[in-house]
């Protein structure tokens, strides 16, 4: 038996201070492991949320494209956009 393992078992209180220390860094180890999750779910979140966005933005550019206003008395049509009616070429930033 080692010099250590004699101390372990002779002192209570040396025991009480590993044990301590044990549950100490379990605690810290869980604490550790529940902010990666909510890193990880923060990650995901903002990476969905990006992902909807750019969808959004898709989807507006399509809208935008289509709508046109048509004045009845001269039977012109003109985008509603402050620039120039070019399709679907026209991109969002």
């Amino acid at each position: 038996m080692t010099a250590w393992n004699t101390a372990k078992r002779s002192k209570a209180e040396l025991r009480e201070r590993i044990a301590s220390a044990r549950d100490d860094w379990a605690r810290l180890r869980q604490d550790i492991a529940r902010l990666n999750n909510t890193i990880a779910n923060q990650a995901t979140s903002i990476t969905g949320q990006a992902s909807e966005i750019s969808a959004l933005k898709v989807q507006l550019e399509m809208m935008q494209d289509k709508t046109v206003v048509i004045d009845v008395s001269t039977t012109s049509y003109q985008c509603c956009s402050d620039r120039p009616f070019h399709g679907s070429s026209r991109r969002l930033l």
